[in-house]
């Protein structure tokens, strides 16, 4: 793999940045909540 856009590194960002919420998330709300937030 060469170059890695602009582009590709803000999803990357973007996918790093939702991961990090849903983990500090996880902590605050219980699983049935995050659940619920997955169905949508």
């Amino acid at each position: 793999m060469g170059e890695v856009s602009g582009a590709q590194i803000k999803q990357i960002m973007k996918l790093a940045s939702n991961t990090m919420l849903q983990t500090s998330m996880a902590k605050l709300a219980p699983p049935q909540q995050i659940m619920k937030n997955h169905a949508k």
